[in-house]
């Protein structure tokens, strides 16, 4: 299976990075997750609660993607539709 990749398009000033959305063609994706990336750290959020579903980030930059996941849960999860449908994703402002 290909693995595809969206970049969420959105201004996050304090981690100044790109969170992602990834799912492999015709594998389901059972959560809803974004991918975190800062500095040598990697992880996978739940959209749901914020939980980290696999790897590690600092203590600081959690709580950070966890505010800004809980304050935009509604525009991740329609991003996250839009993307299982192989469609654009929308801007999300910070």
């Amino acid at each position: 299976m290909r693995k595809e990749k969206h970049d969420v398009p959105y201004n996050f000033d304090v981690l100044r990075n790109y969170h992602r959305m990834f799912w492999e063609k015709g594998e389901p994706h059972h959560l809803p997750h974004i991918h975190a990336e800062y500095q040598d750290n990697n992880a996978v959020f739940n959209i749901s609660d914020g939980e980290i579903l696999t790897g590690t980030m600092p203590k600081r930059q959690t709580k950070i993607i966890q505010g800004w996941i809980a304050e935009h849960e509604d525009e991740l999860l329609a991003n996250w539709k839009l993307a299982m449908n192989n469609e654009p994703l929308f801007k999300i402002q910070k």
